[in-house]
């Protein structure tokens, strides 16, 4: 059947799909509202890189990726194109860049293979040594987190300000959004963004071909798959349509030649040919002898023999730059993980950065670090108690979390787990300095940790007990000494259990509790 004028339904269908996929990942990201809370418990979880990761970090079997693949063996790459939410912000950007530069159109460029085996080797190897640091800064969901968090929301943010005083001279009145902006942060996801943005606008899919773990593992299931772009040689008239709207580069006009490892599946070709010459289908008489592959193809396997050797080289650098959780306190300054990761360790080894717990977190305490956990944990979610606390009543971050770095909790469970122990630095506690009543850490206190105490002169002094603390923060959160706080959490590289206080009839917090006695053994910790 030829193609009619205007976009073939595969293609329309294709840009539905994709603009649905996207709004809704924005949605989750950055609405404040219960649904998109339960849209992160489901919705991540169809991305390739999260759901593996679940499933090999015990957080259950996550289909997600096993539907990925087989959904590339069938069709080919359709994920890329269709439900990968970084894709359709290269097509946006692409699009839109299509309709102010000169020169619209795109041109077959030969295939990157070499550098797709040294990013899907190197990806590998890092992990089998036990660390995701080149997911974290290659994986396509965790780009599209940072994105989003780190440079849309506070320019949404912005803009909320600049709408506010604008309208505001006319009576209109809205809402700005207030959220924390760490300079550098936003600094990183400026960058990132421009340059996929400039990437996008020059060469469409680049980095889906080139740099994209998961695109580089696709590009090779994707060679054997049932359904592909073919041309058939007898139909085409070698007007060169179909190339010039491959934004993945991958159709060869001169030669009739579609690489089918690259393509995503955007269906663009269909809709620009004008005389019915390309189509999605099986192999058969049509197509039979029209579709010869990239002849990168055929140095597969040495380009794979000779890599392979050099990919070893990630394994000492990986060990050698790797921290080692070998005692459950740390230093105060060492980052605290999020309650559900069990330990700083097992959070490093399989926390992508995708941020959707920092963007769900009600208080907003967890926030992206830079180096707080060294060079295999860039840009993962540490508690900063300095923005805000871990509230006792919320288990979100367990719940939404899609790669099983922060495994789920329940309420209960949660509430019984030990992430950082109560620090009391009595010399510059203000009842002590400015012999003044204080005790906001003891108020705050959600299990009785700290409490007040007679100090003398009718003051009262805080008293801690590290049995009854989760390591919440909210007695350092509200401490009102600065810069060095009187009170403080001392982070704990393996997580343990906490004594859970009794609640009286009225709801509030009595002396004594069960569990265990406040370290690693008890009933209390879930794990």
């Amino acid at each position: 059947m030829k193609n009619g004028p205007g976009r073939h339904r595969l293609h329309l269908i294709r840009i539905v799909v994709s603009a649905v996929v996207f709004g809704l990942f924005v949605f989750l990201f950055m609405a404040p509202v219960a649904v998109a809370h339960r849209l992160a418990e489901v919705l991540p979880r169809t991305q390739f890189l999260p759901s593996f990761l679940a499933t090999v970090g015990g957080g259950g079997v996550a289909l997600g990726w096993v539907v990925v693949l087989g959904s590339t063996l069938l069709f080919g790459r359709v994920y890329c194109s269709s439900l990968c939410p970084l894709g359709a912000v290269q097509d946006g950007v692409g699009a839109l860049a299509g309709r102010f530069r000169r020169e619209r159109s795109y041109r077959f460029h030969p295939s990157h293979m070499r550098l797709r085996l040294v990013v899907l080797l190197g990806v590998a190897a890092t992990a089998a040594a036990g660390s995701v640091v080149l997911i974290d800064l290659l994986g396509p969901y965790r780009i599209f987190g940072m994105i989003v968090h780190d440079f849309l929301t506070p320019a949404a943010a912005l803009g909320s300000h600049v709408l506010f005083y604008l309208l505001k001279p006319i009576g209109v009145y809205i809402a700005p959004m207030t959220v924390p902006v760490d300079g550098m942060l936003l600094i990183v996801g400026t960058g990132t963004a421009v340059a996929l943005f400039a990437a996008a606008a020059r060469r469409g899919r680049l980095f889906c071909n080139t740099l994209c773990p998961v695109g580089a593992l696709l590009s090779f299931s994707a060679f054997r798959s049932l359904f592909r772009i073919r041309i058939d040689r007898n139909g085409c008239v070698s007007c060169n349509a179909c190339e010039h709207v491959c934004s993945a580069e991958c159709i060869d006009g001169a030669r009739m030649a579609v690489d089918a490892g690259r393509c995503i599946g955007c269906f663009s070709c269909l809709s620009a040919c004008r005389f019915g010459a390309i189509h999605f289908s099986t192999g058969g008489a049509r197509a039979s002898g029209s579709n010869a592959t990239d002849p990168s193809r055929r140095k597969f396997l040495g380009d794979l023999r000779r890599i392979a050797g050099g990919a070893t080289a990630f394994f000492p650098f990986t060990f050698s730059v790797r921290r080692r959780a070998l005692t459950p306190d740390q230093a105060p300054q060492t980052p605290i993980a999020p309650p559900g990761s069990k330990s700083v360790d097992r959070f490093t080894r399989l926390c992508i950065s995708c941020h959707l717990c920092v963007s769900r977190c009600p208080t907003r305490v967890l926030q992206p670090s830079l180096l707080e956990y060294g060079i295999v944990g860039i840009m993962q979610p540490t508690l900063d108690y300095a923005v805000g606390f871990c509230e006792y009543e919320c288990n979100t971050c367990s719940v939404v979390c899609p790669s099983a770095a922060i495994l789920p909790l329940t309420l209960d469970e949660k509430q019984a787990v030990k992430i950082g122990r109560v620090v009391f630095a009595e010399e510059r506690c203000v009842v002590v300095t400015n012999e003044t009543e204080c005790g906001a850490c003891a108020e705050v206190c959600p299990t009785n940790a700290v409490r007040m105490t007679p100090y003398r002169d009718g003051l009262h002094i805080p008293e801690t007990f590290d049995e009854y603390c989760t390591g919440c923060g909210g007695c350092e959160f509200a401490c009102p000494v600065i810069p060095d706080k009187a009170i403080y959490v001392i982070g704990r590289a393996i997580h343990g259990g906490a004594r859970v206080p009794d609640r009286g009839v009225d709801g509030q917090v009595e002396t004594g509790g069960r569990g265990a006695g406040g370290d690693d053994s008890g009933s209390a910790f879930p794990f």
